[in-house]
């Protein structure tokens, strides 16, 4: 393989509209045997190289105040307070969440 080929298919399961993190999870899968359907696309590489991971909004069901004020990376929110998850691949690790972005809906 290489950059810029696209996985279609692993050990027959159909990756083509898949997200990146299910896409991970699946080929993340312990197997014996490892058979891929790839496709060359440099093209849509490209498209898709310098865009966002997946994306999504959720409600927060608690407060999260910070609890050193020197700490200026941390995320502070109320419950009901609306973040944007910006990535669900955060550093290429499937999983980790990344709320970037948000707004308080309560105010």
């Amino acid at each position: 393989m290489r950059c810029g080929d696209r996985i279609l298919e692993f050990n027959g399961v159909n990756l083509r509209e898949s997200t990146a993190e299910q896409a991970a999870y699946e080929l993340a899968k312990p197997t014996e045997k490892v058979t891929l359907i790839v496709q060359h696309d440099m093209e849509r590489y490209r498209e898709i190289a310098e865009q966002p991971g997946d994306s999504f909004y959720v409600r927060a069901q608690f407060d999260k105040m910070a609890f050193d004020s020197h700490e200026q990376m941390e995320l502070c929110f109320r419950r009901d307070d609306i973040l944007h998850i910006d990535n669900t691949m955060f550093n290429g690790v499937p999983g980790i969440e990344h709320p970037r972005n948000w707004r308080n809906d309560s105010s």
